[in-house]
């Protein structure tokens, strides 16, 4: 008697319930208890697998019989086994077993629904014949409790009662719970495949439902479940129900077959490797077992592909080896189907993985990034990098835990070996981060395969501080000076640094960092320090560092440069500050010697910081119209059309071509001086043409006035920047002119001066007819009038030398509103020896004192709202040389504060042309002059006074060795420096800036 033998089987387990398999005409796939009849022919050592489809409690009978017409001396030896389909072998109690002529099993009970497989085995002797009965004897029923079912408040099922039938059997289900209990409802009956649907024919219960003979159609063999939900509003501690499911299984017809009619599939119990990398050329595929008939073969399959058919296979009833070779097969998780030559097949689902090629990650660019940055661009380069890689970036956190961000807008290169990422490392933790790289799986539900790691190769730092932009750029005055720096990421207990290659750091002293950060005030001390260019550098406390190379620089002072050999003379300059840049201009005979009559108005592009010349000398005006000179040449500057406008008069001829006439005029003979212009930019480059100013041949302008055919001394032209325009000022002479004025009485007026300003268009600076005025008109006058600009007030100070009785100052602003645009109003006329109306007289002529007061120059103080005017004085009471005074005005009050003060006297030259800047930096005034040496040698001075009291600050200043003279002084308000001209007799012409403290020895 032999022992049914125990058989593992776990690959329905692994694999799923088995693929159908469409059987050849005449094949039957399963045997059929009670239905067939099986009848064969068994070798020795061969084995007949007879399968069959049967729920659980069934009672198994069958009856195993050497056929009648086999040979009665053979010796035939059968044996048998009962493989159920969890790979087990169904034990079969010896009490059962009857093996004279075969064996008899009786009610065999059947305890898991699936397929079984009975092998029949020759053991020994010859073949023989066999006949093989089998009755099933099918569950009517099954019935019980679902005891100790717990549904707790607010959970639902569902619950479920398994049983086990095949298409076409017929089902009944009774559930029903406790009274009073929860009701069960949604009865639904979900197939082995997991497809669930409502049975018809449902009939509610108070406490539960029930259906009769329902058929099972269209499915399979297997086990089903009758499912349902309990309402969790009644549920509420523990409940039981009782169930009852009925079965009418199906008969099929009887039939007689032979054992080839049966087609038996391969029991797949392991499939090793399971997992093999894309890139393996050859493996060994190794797929174990039973059932596996002589000639079996395995192929692959997944969705998408061809099948993958391995060559050089090898089969045994235990498994098949399979060779196969990944390289250049797509990655994903393939299905392994073992085929029996009968046409049985088992599929395994998903059973072979060939896993996506390995990512590595061999270099990070950069390789860190700091932490106030919304975005991040990384190039990671490595092998086998695709669009489909996944990145993330991680770190364990000091308080347990895992920083991880997951990269962005994954960019790869074509090649796969480098892909750039964004990341977000804005407020992260700072520190090195791991880099891990996945190749996932084809679909969702495989696990990430292929990942490696490389550790700590990226960084999110401290964000480094950044400069912007330092103010100052550069400093003059040498000593204590204060910086701003603007930036980010300034962190408290930064240090700030000067630095110069082969200097000592100049270390910042009172640091100031603002809350947010982003800017920095702070003190250097510059004194003695090295010239040339300094890279300012802020270090945080974590070393970090920002850099601004060249930031700052100390610049020296050069000399004066020479221009040219020619006569040159009358200097004048301004600034166009926001440029650094200034312009120079001055006559020059272009004769050599000591001079001619032919003159230009020259020009020069200077560096107002650096005291640096930023271009060629140009002629602003060409040789003099009548080979006569060119006088009183004048620029200012104008920042709403960031250009210069460049003014001077000029010798013309007044015959019959130029001659106005009007009524009782007669215009003075020979050659007279006109008023011309030029416009200049910041490169240095004329702007439009020359402009004659009075020519004013095209109408009679300013209410009848007609002017050029008269004499034109002194102009200045300032920037009003109230309303962005220029403005000119000049005197003109009436020599010997009888005058009708328009609705008043006949004047005669011998050698008779006029004050005039004009208002300039800033984009056509030609006269404006509505702002054309007669400001002033004095009575034997020989005497310049000149501007000074309060913007304070919006206001123009005009000074003048009104005839003898001394210097006048008045404001065409204060008497605007009488003005009219079509009469010529001349305030102030009165007798030769009392102060003309709306005139600020500031000085008052001595008693023998004649024609002694000339060259006004006016200067307003930001500080105390005064203006001080300097001018020329004979001292006829003493030496008779002229001397430097000055006379200070109450901007507000429009007074005379104080008395005139003497600046500067030399008892053996004339002191002339004074100019006087004031300088808010210093609160000081800078007065400089030219002494007129006798023997031919002028030189520049100068004398600091104070901006509370005008008081003499220091001793004289000397701006050069003997031959330099006409000095010209400007400030640069940008930074408190001055820079000044001068010219000597024959061309050394020059441009130095000096700072407040007018150290001398700054320009060696």
């Amino acid at each position: 008697m032999r022992r049914f033998l125990r058989t593992a089987l776990t690959a329905l387990a692994l694999c799923g319930a088995a693929a159908a398999v469409p059987a050849r005409a005449g094949e039957i796939r399963v045997f059929e208890p009670n239905a067939h009849s099986l009848t064969g022919e068994l070798a020795a050592a061969e084995e007949h697998y007879v399968p069959m489809d049967l729920p659980a409690g069934t009672l198994l009978t069958f009856q195993f019989r050497r056929n009648k017409k086999a040979d009665k001396n053979s010796a035939f030896v059968p044996d048998a086994e009962l493989v159920g389909p969890d790979g087990s072998t169904v034990s079969i109690p010896s009490a059962l077993l009857n093996a004279k002529k075969g064996f008899d099993v009786k009610k065999l009970p059947i305890a898991t629904t699936g397929r079984h497989v009975l092998i029949l085995r020759g053991l020994g002797g010859s073949s023989g014949p066999y006949a093989l009965k089998v009755k099933a004897k099918y569950p009517k029923k099954l019935q019980g409790v679902l005891d100790g079912v717990t549904v707790l408040d607010g959970a639902e099922g569902p619950l479920e009662i398994p049983f086990a039938a095949k298409p076409g059997t017929k089902v009944g289900a009774t559930v029903s719970g406790s009274k009073g209990g929860a009701v069960p409802d949604l009865p639904r009956v979900r197939q082995p495949n997991g497809n669930a649907f409502g049975p018809p024919q449902q009939k509610g219960k108070k406490t539960g439902f029930t259906f009769k003979n329902f058929e099972q159609r269209g499915g399979e063999f297997g086990t089903y479940a009758v499912t349902f939900s309990i309402d969790p509003e009644t549920a509420a501690g523990e409940r039981s129900f009782k169930y009852k499911v009925s079965f009418k299984f199906p008969k099929a017809p009887k039939a007689k077959l032979v054992y080839g009619d049966l087609v038996i599939e391969p029991l797949v119990t392991s499939i090793s490797p399971n997992d093999v990398p894309v890139s393996v050329s050859v493996v060994q595929l190794q797929v174990t077992g039973r059932f596996f008939q002589p000639a079996a073969r395995l192929f692959l399959k997944m969705a998408g592909e061809p099948d993958w058919v391995p060559e050089g296979q090898t089969a045994t009833s235990a498994g098949i080896t399979a060779p196969i070779v990944t390289l250049g097969r797509s990655p994903g998780l393939w299905d392994v189907v073992a085929a029996n030559p009968s046409g049985g097949q088992r599929v395994s689902s998903r059973a072979l993985l060939v896993r996506p090629p390995t990512p590595m990650v061999t270099g990070v660019e950069p390789g860190f990034t700091v932490d106030d940055r919304t975005e991040a661009t990384v190039t990671l380069t490595g092998t086998q990098l695709a669009r489909t890689t996944t990145f993330t970036f991680e770190r364990d956190l000091p308080g347990g835990g895992r920083e991880v961000i997951v990269p962005t807008n994954v960019q790869t290169a074509p090649t796969g070996a480098g892909v750039a990422v964004t990341i977000s490392p804005l407020r992260r933790p700072l520190g090195l981060y791991d880099v891990t790289a996945v190749n996932p799986g084809p679909t969702p539900d495989v696990p990430g395969s292929n990942a490696t790691t490389a550790t700590g190769v990226f960084e999110i730092r401290n964000a480094p501080p950044r400069i912007a932009a330092s103010t100052p750029d550069r400093n003059l005055s040498g000593g204590d000076f204060q910086m701003t720096i603007d930036g980010a990421e300034f962190e408290a207990g930064a240090q700030v640094v000067l630095r110069r290659p082969a200097q000592g750091d100049v270390r910042g002293r009172f640091v100031r960092i603002n809350g947010a950060g982003t800017q920095i005030t702070v003190t250097f001390d510059m004194d003695g320090k090295a010239l040339g260019s300094w890279s300012l550098v802020v270090e945080n406390p974590d070393t970090q560092q920002a850099t601004r190379t060249d930031a700052f620089s100390v610049p020296s002072l050069s000399t004066s440069a020479s221009l040219t050999n020619n006569v040159l003379g009358e200097p004048a300059m301004d600034l166009a500050a926001e440029h650094d840049l200034g312009l120079a201009v001055w006559l020059e005979s272009d004769e050599g010697g000591t001079g001619g009559t032919s003159w230009k108005v020259m020009g020069r592009v200077f560096d107002s910081f650096l005291n640096t010349w930023a271009g060629n000398a140009f002629p602003v005006s060409t040789a003099s119209k009548n080979a006569a000179s060119k006088r009183y040449v004048t620029v200012s500057y104008n920042p709403d059309v960031d250009q210069w406008l460049v003014v001077w008069t000029e010798h013309t001829f007044a015959g019959s071509v130029n001659e106005r006439t009007r009524a009782g005029l007669t215009p003075t003979s020979g050659t007279i001086y006109q008023i011309y212009g030029r416009r200049v930019n910041t490169s240095g480059g004329l702007v439009g043409s020359e402009i004659d100013f009075i020519d004013s041949s095209a109408s009679a302008t300013g209410g009848g006035q007609v002017y050029d055919t008269f004499e034109y001394f002194n102009p200045q032209v300032v920037y009003a920047p109230w309303d962005g325009n220029w403005y000119l000022t000049f005197s003109q002479q009436w020599d010997s002119i009888s005058v009708v004025n328009p609705g008043q009485s006949t004047e005669y007026v011998n050698d008779d001066w006029d004050v005039f300003v004009w208002r300039l268009d800033k984009n056509d600076p030609r006269l404006d007819p509505n702002f054309h005025r007669v400001v002033h008109r004095t009575e034997n006058h020989e005497g310049d009038c000149l501007a000074a600009v309060d913007a304070d007030r919006d206001q123009l100070f005009i000074v003048g030398s009104c005839d003898s009785r001394g210097i006048g100052a008045l404001n065409p602003r204060e008497i605007e509103a009488k003005w009219s645009t079509t009469s010529r109003i001349e305030p102030g006329i009165g007798g030769s020896n009392a102060s003309p109306s709306g005139v600020l007289q500031l000085t008052s002529r001595a008693t023998g004192e004649v024609e002694n007061f000339t060259n006004p120059r006016p200067a307003y103080n930001t500080t105390a709202a005064e203006y001080v005017t300097v001018y020329e004085r004979i001292d006829e009471g003493g030496s008779g040389k002229k001397e430097i005074r000055a006379a200070r005005v109450d901007a507000v009050g429009r007074s005379v504060v104080g008395s005139e003060i003497v600046i500067a006297t030399d008892a053996s030259n004339d002191l002339i042309l004074p100019r006087v800047v004031y300088n808010a930096d210093a609160d000081e005034y800078l007065v400089t002059w030219t002494v007129d040496d006798a023997g031919g040698t002028p030189r520049a001075r100068g004398q600091r006074l104070s901006g509370a009291t005008a008081a003499k600050v220091g001793a004289v200043l000397d701006f050069g060795s003997a031959g330099s003279g006409l000095g010209y002084v400007v400030v640069d308000e940008e930074r408190g420096s001055y820079t000044r001209v001068f010219v000597s007799g024959f061309g050394a012409f020059g441009a130095n800036r000096f700072g407040t403290s007018l150290t001398l020895e700054l320009f060696e």
